[in-house]
């Protein structure tokens, strides 16, 4: 993205970012320093802290916000400071600049009794401050062990939450401020020293602690989860920085072996920072991580992550990614009522040749689904499995359940073929002719084509003509023409001036019109020759039957 300047940022940002930023309540803007500003701006129920500097050209410099799109581009949250700043927008407070610290200059001024005295009767008031006090003052412990980390998130959490069930998103943020000063010294032990094990058991119970807390409150936010994946992600780049690999696999098995709980449930923090670390390993580590993954994936009871992805979608995508689909196609299973995962599963397994267990995922799908018109993609894999596995039987099975679905020409006469007795092929064939005529009646240019075909098949053109309809398109006259004509002449011209499109909404009218209305008015003059062409156009009252291509004739071709 191009430097956003303050006096142009119309010309960089899109008006829809604008716009939306607009609607945002940016709070205590502050300027700290020259040209430096801090803020708030609240998005619905979430509140997002921002920083923004701006250098001697008027360019933003720098700028910082904790929403998740921060390191992908210049959010929304961002743009709305800047406008704030640019436009000098009434917003939660005035722009304050500040150009000294009185209250730093009040502190060094002020006897060094008298604050202690003051800061024991806040601290009495105040049980988050008197917690973070301990948490900044007291000599740290070389050691934590996970009871203590437990006591240290529950202590966190009842001085901010206490007993509320319904709270608001600053006191979520305030909850999560104060669990980063809380944790951050177990985290840098674990940092200092990757492969020790029970410190990984803190950062484990850390991790199990906030989610159990985030149950607990009737909140839509991710803001727990997000907290918990930062400290997560801190251990990211020091793990892949490991040139032991033994001391690499060590620690990978720490993470690896936290997938499961104890009832067997997929923790997400620590699937997803597998898929991270897989992200950036090098080939090598990348397979050794996937196969670790896979072991575990296998055990697991899985459901959907906390942003409502389902596991199966992003282990797929990164197996897929990296090729190793065949080998890893088993453990695999259906997502219900996913048809967009299943399709793109079920096509794996079928390109990979894993035929068998491509049919069963197809057969429970369809065993799942409650209305027919899902089943169609199922049917047609189901076709295509027992084409290329040569099974006459199932084909045929399966062509008879789809051809309702699809209409599809070609399974009409593979059936066909199948019938002995002449009675029982044409109650087959009158059944499915009237069904596609009545889908026909809604629109449906398949099952019109279909209608088409079958009495092509069957050399019935005057039957033909007495099918055309207001939803027949003119591209089938024009493709049968021919033999129309040579039916019944006469009957295939009055009923083509005849025809009425009056109930042919919108998305049913033909692409390319223009092309086939000019394709079939020459076909016309051909047969029925030029003259009583013309006059058969000019004298028919095509306002009375909304006929387009008699309209469309009279006023672009006749004039």
């Amino acid at each position: 993205m191009s430097k956003i300047i303050l006096n142009d940022y119309k010309k960089i940002l899109s008006k829809d970012i604008i716009k939306l930023a607009q609607k945002m309540l940016v709070r205590e803007l502050d300027e700290v320093k020259p040209s430096q500003y801090e803020s708030y701006v609240d998005d619905g129920n979430e509140t997002y802290d921002l920083t923004l500097s701006v250098n001697k050209t008027g360019a933003v410099a720098k700028s910082a916000c904790d929403c998740e799109d921060d390191n992908k581009t210049f959010c929304v949250h961002k743009t709305a400071v800047l406008i704030s700043i640019v436009e000098k927008r009434k917003v939660g407070s005035k722009i304050v600049k500040i150009k000294a610290n009185p209250l730093q200059l009040l502190l060094q001024e002020a006897d060094a009794d008298k604050i202690k005295d003051w800061v024991w009767e806040l601290l009495q008031k105040n049980k988050d401050l008197e917690l973070a006090f301990k948490t900044s003052f007291t000599p740290k412990p070389t050691s934590y062990t996970k009871e203590d980390v437990l006591l240290i998130t529950e202590n966190a959490y009842k001085i901010v939450i206490k007993n509320k069930k319904n709270i608001e998103q600053s006191e979520i943020k305030k909850l999560i401020e104060l669990w980063g000063n809380v944790h951050s010294p177990i985290v840098t032990n674990y940092l200092n020293d990757l492969t020790d094990y029970n410190n990984f058991l803190n950062i484990l119970a850390i991790a199990d602690s906030c989610k159990t807390h985030h149950h607990k409150l009737n909140i839509n936010s991710v803001k727990i989860h997000s907290y918990v994946n930062s400290l997560l992600l801190k251990t990211l780049q020091p793990l892949n920085d490991f040139i032991n690999e033994s001391s690499w696999l060590k620690v990978t098995n720490y993470f690896i072996n936290a997938i499961p709980d104890n009832d067997k449930i997929l923790r997400d923090y620590f699937f997803i920072y597998i898929l991270k670390l897989i992200e950036i390993s090098n080939p090598t580590r990348k397979e050794i991580l996937i196969d670790l993954l896979t072991q575990v994936f296998k055990i697991c009871k899985v459901y959907h992550l906390y942003d409502g992805d389902h596991p199966s979608k992003r282990l797929l995508e990164i197996i897929e990614s990296n090729g190793l689909f065949n080998k890893y196609s088993e453990i695999f299973q259906p997502i219900t009522f996913d048809n967009q995962f299943n399709i793109k599963l079920i096509e794996a397994l079928i390109e990979n040749k894993h035929y068998s267990i491509a049919e069963k995922h197809c057969y429970a799908q369809i065993s799942d689904n409650y209305r027919e018109e899902y089943n169609t993609a199922y049917f047609k894999f189901l076709k295509t499995i027992f084409t290329q596995t040569n099974n006459r039987i199932g084909l045929e099975d399966v062509c008879k359940k789809l051809l309702p679905l699809t209409f599809d020409f070609n399974d009409f006469i593979f059936i066909n073929s199948l019938f002995i007795d002449e009675t029982v092929q044409k109650d087959f064939r009158n059944k499915i002719f009237t069904k596609a005529k009545g889908y026909g009646r809604n629109g449906n240019f398949i099952a019109n084509k279909f209608c088409f075909q079958i009495l092509d098949f069957e050399n019935k053109y005057s039957k033909m003509i007495e099918t055309i309809n207001s939803y027949t398109h003119f591209s089938l006259i024009l493709e049968y023409f021919e033999k129309m004509f040579s039916a019944k002449k006469d009957e295939l011209i009055k009923t083509i001036l005849n025809k009425s499109d009056g109930w042919m909404s919108y998305s049913q009218k033909e692409e390319n019109k223009e092309e086939v209305f000019i394709l079939l008015f020459e076909k016309i003059k051909i047969h029925y020759g030029e003259a009583y062409t013309d006059l058969a156009f000019k004298s028919n009252p095509e306002s009375y039957y909304n006929n387009k291509f008699v309209s469309y004739v009279n006023n672009k071709i006749l004039g």
